[in-house]
């Protein structure tokens, strides 16, 4: 606690977003059935790498919650900037 206390207003805004940001990552993935591999190839590292810079960036939070709450995910969302990327990650995973 005392070490959030320190950071400037901004730094906390930014970590709480990039958190809940990465979190949602998460719960999409896991929803969507993505078993990220244990050794991925370098192809499979810049997905990896874009769909962490994608939902870090994203200011759909609000209707990817709405989403995922739905249960309906089979494919990802049309607003989804991940999607093409979900779309190939899904389809080589083993999941």
């Amino acid at each position: 606690m005392e070490e959030e206390a320190m950071r400037p207003p901004f730094y906390r805004e930014w970590w709480h977003r990039f958190d809940d940001r990465l979190d949602l990552r998460r719960r999409a993935l896991r929803a969507l059935g993505i078993v990220l591999p244990a050794r991925p190839s370098r192809a499979e590292r810049d997905m990896i790498r874009e769909t962490l810079i994608g939902c870090t960036t994203c200011d759909q939070a609000r209707a990817c919650v709405g989403w995922l709450a739905l249960g309906d995910t089979d494919t990802p969302p049309a607003f989804c900037r991940n999607r093409d990327i979900y779309l190939r990650l899904k389809a080589l995973s083993p999941g």
